[in-house]
Order: structure tokens, then C-alpha cells, then sequence
């Protein structure tokens, strides 16, 4: 293949993606983020597709998760193709044909706000009738949680008691120097509560504006699993917090 226009390739020819062999889809996308100005993590790659870019250790956790949650009746973008780019995997996804959350919450209005919600609602339901035994991503079982990873990190595939006592201790904790002098029962008093054992169930992990898309029939499509796993239930609403909303949004948006 030429690349002499692959924007416009990408416009046009967009079964292209589906329809070549994965050498030839590798240089295409290699040639399309070398036309990007930002080399931003997804890219459009037709009318159709996107593409992300991933190590082979971070897909072997997102891709269980994409399958489990289409597998449950979850409107999530399923994986067309991976094929291997440099020093990366190319995950080719369906493309979403309207804006993010975060794009658009000001604009969508209060009755299409409500569908939503009710959308969205109905689609965590359907996560949490999963549940697992044990705590972590899909694949390798490693938690990947921005609220409870540390440099010490946790036990791959901890129980649900090992989470609530980290999620405890970190409530509890006021500084090393205190803790240091604590009794082994005051260390034990300090991870019992107050958050209890909860069952781990299904998590996005990151139900951000931005992971929020509304296509063009009002249908939300949850985005970017990269950090779902299985964990307490409470962790979904955490997980909601993980952005700084824009200044266009005014204090009742």
C-alpha cells in the first residue's frame, strides 16, 4: 500500500481495516500516528475503527475485561483485530460515532441526561451479577487501581478481606512515625474498620466523563477498560471522581 494520503484512506477505504493482513495493518497505523501531530494513545484509524496502543501485559488484562463486559450485555466497543507494532500491541476497536461525556454534558439536556443515567445504572447492574473470589484485573490478577496502588503494591489476586484492610489503613493513617509505635492490636483494631468485607464484583474502574460516549441513537458505550477488575462495589463510585471537571461546566451541570 502507498501511503501517500493516509488520512483520506482512512475516510474512504474504511473496510480496509478489516480486510488486510496484519503486517500491512501494522504499517498503516504506524504511518497514521507518524501524521499525528500529538501521537495521542487512541487514534481514528477509519470511519469505522480506532486503534490503542498497549504493552502486552496491560492487554492481557483489558482484553478478558472488553469480552466479559459485551458477555454480559454491556455496551463496550469489542476488539476487531491485534497486531503487533514495534514494541507495542495495536488493539483495533469499533468506533463510537458521537462525543464523550466530557465533550458534551453542558449541551445534552436534562431529558437526555436522565436516559443516560438510567442507561448507565442498568449497565453496572449487569457488572455486578459477576462476581470473583478473589480481588484484581481479568488477566494477571494485578490490582490496578489508582486509589489503593503504591510503591509496595498489593498481593497479585488478594482477597476481599486484604482489600478492606488496605482501604482501612490508609483511612486510619495519620502519619509513619504513629503507626510505627502502634501494638500488634492496635495495628489490627486500625484495618477492621470501617469499611467492611464486601463481595468483589465486575468494575470498570473508570466511569469518567471522558470513558462515557453517547452514539448517534442516544446509546451510552462504555470506553476504555484499562483498570477493571474485580473489586468492592463502592469502588465503581470512586472511580467516578477521576477527573477535574472542565471550566466550561458551571456549578449546575
Amino acid at each position: 500500500m502507498i501511503y501517500d494520503d493516509v488520512e483520506s484512506t482512512a475516510e474512504i477505504d474504511y473496510d480496509y481495516v478489516a480486510r488486510c493482513s496484519d503486517t500491512e495493518l501494522s504499517e498503516y497505523i504506524g504511518e497514521l500516528r507518524k501524521t499525528s501531530e500529538k501521537n495521542p494513545h487512541v487514534i481514528r484509524v477509519s470511519e469505522h475503527y480506532v486503534s490503542k496502543s498497549y504493552r502486552a501485559d496491560e492487554l492481557e488484562d483489558v482484553k478478558p475485561a472488553i469480552e466479559r463486559a459485551i458477555s454480559l450485555g454491556v455496551r463496550a466497543p469489542p476488539i476487531r483485530r491485534i497486531v503487533k507494532r514495534a514494541d507495542v500491541l495495536e488493539c483495533v476497536q469499533d468506533r463510537i460515532d458521537g462525543p464523550n461525556l466530557m465533550n458534551s454534558w453542558s449541551s445534552i439536556g436534562l431529558f437526555t441526561t436522565i436516559r443516560l443515567a438510567f442507561q448507565l445504572r442498568g449497565m453496572v447492574q449487569k457488572m455486578r451479577t459477576a462476581k470473583s473470589p478473589t480481588a484484581g484485573s481479568l488477566g494477571t490478577g494485578i490490582c490496578h487501581s489508582f486509589w489503593i496502588e503504591d510503591r509496595h503494591r498489593l498481593p497479585v489476586s488478594p482477597s476481599a478481606r486484604v482489600i478492606a484492610c488496605v482501604v482501612n489503613f490508609w483511612y486510619n493513617h495519620k502519619t509513619f512515625k504513629q503507626e510505627s509505635r502502634k501494638t500488634p492490636q492496635e495495628h489490627f483494631e486500625s484495618v477492621d474498620k470501617p469499611v467492611a468485607v464486601e463481595p468483589l464484583v465486575f468494575t470498570h474502574h473508570d466511569l469518567a466523563p471522558r470513558n462515557l460516549m453517547v452514539d448517534s441513537s442516544k446509546n451510552l458505550w462504555l470506553v476504555d477498560w484499562d483498570y477493571a477488575g474485580w473489586y468492592p462495589p463502592y469502588f465503581e463510585y470512586a472511580g467516578m471522581h477521576n477527573f477535574g471537571p472542565p471550566t466550561t461546566w458551571s456549578r449546575l451541570d
